[in-house]
């Protein structure tokens, strides 16, 4: 069994994250739920071959994290994730992909997900992966980070939309990749005060993730 370090504050308890797979290809899927269900405090809430099938279900099934395929016939995962994020707002989607397609994970992160894996991959990258999308942590890596980071250092806030002080410190260092507690910690408030900044962030925004509301603000194109 692996275990995942720094696991958030109310899961330590026998609370375990349940994860979801969406993803066409059924070894993925089978390889996905046997590392899942090797990680302590993780999971497997349901398996599903398409977007479509996903969407009808997971509703019901309102699971912590969902992992997405990026490419899959019918819908694709991007257009997936877009959708899920407007039906469960506090699930975090993190894509996996074949290929490492910057324009593809770019627009995945616009649609809402926190985050990827890349095919083929390791128990300990899903374990990290699924680690920092219930720690609220956006990782990126390679090229995709420098895209990224770039477009919000050159970008300024979008001045239509009026965000307080503490909304703007609080997106900002939810920019740099800081969790919910390591926002808290540094502004020396509560996580519960983070969290009620960023559901009204949310709102202004009219975004569904913390990817989302970075885009909207500092990436306004």
């Amino acid at each position: 069994m692996w275990r995942v370090p720094g696991l958030p504050t109310g899961w330590e308890m026998g609370n375990q994250i349940r994860v979801s797979v969406v993803d066409d290809d059924a070894v993925v899927r089978s390889t996905l739920r046997l590392i899942i269900e090797r990680l302590e405090g993780f999971h497997v809430a349901s398996l599903h071959a398409g977007a479509e099938d996903a969407l009808e279900v997971l509703p019901g099934v309102a699971p912590d994290v969902v992992l997405v395929d990026i490419r899959m016939p019918g819908m694709s995962g991007i257009d997936c994730a877009r959708r899920l994020n407007e039906l469960l707002p506090d699930t975090r989607i993190v894509m996996v992909t074949a290929h490492v397609d910057d324009d593809a994970i770019a627009s995945a992160l616009r649609a809402g997900a926190v985050g990827y894996v890349a095919k083929p991959f390791a128990p300990a990258t899903i374990a990290q992966a699924l680690n920092d999308a219930v720690s609220g942590v956006i990782r990126l890596e390679g090229e995709v980070a420098a895209r990224f980071s770039t477009a919000m250092r050159e970008r300024r806030p979008k001045p239509k939309v009026a965000l307080s002080d503490r909304e703007v410190a609080i997106l900002s260092h939810a920019r740099e990749g800081l969790s919910d507690k390591e926002i808290a910690d540094r502004l020396s408030v509560s996580v519960s005060t983070v969290k009620s900044h960023m559901r009204r962030v949310f709102g202004k925004l009219k975004a569904h993730s913390r990817s989302g509301a970075i885009s909207a603000y500092f990436d306004p194109s």
